[in-house]
């Protein structure tokens, strides 16, 4: 199926602009069983969907931000919490823990990755690591 394909479940005055994708997305039938990490939560993706597109564009610009800091993280030693690298440049393979986290619902370890984000944090963090 296309991506931009419309959607039945989408409203027909074409107030909100669907995909099948943003469809599937609100089918979602408890959003606490998502983790706070999963991209269909994204508030930039709300603001486009809802026709708001000046305000997607200054979230994403944030989201982007709060990535490239979150890299700094990374690269000093952040190991992912579902996943294990295999040798120095291998594949990463699922260890577990996620579906299981979804079925009890607790994402307690899950960072909030698209709230606010403070710069000295990551600075004091990586001087620590």
């Amino acid at each position: 199926m296309l991506t931009e394909e419309k959607s039945p479940l989408c409203s027909e005055n074409g107030t909100k602009r669907c995909t099948m994708y943003a469809a599937s997305r609100d089918l979602v039938k408890s959003r606490e069983k998502l983790p706070q990490t999963d991209s269909r939560l994204r508030p930039d993706q709300r603001h486009l969907e809802n026709g708001e597109y000046e305000k997607a564009n200054a979230e994403k610009q944030r989201l982007e931000k709060r990535q490239r800091m979150s890299r700094k993280i990374q690269e000093s030693g952040w190991e992912p919490r579902w996943f294990r690298r295999e040798g120095e440049e291998g594949p990463f393979r699922y260890t577990s823990g996620y579906w299981e986290s979804g079925e009890q619902t607790r994402w307690d370890g899950c960072p909030n990755i698209f709230g606010e984000f403070i710069e000295d944090a990551v600075d004091e963090f990586t001087s620590d690591l």
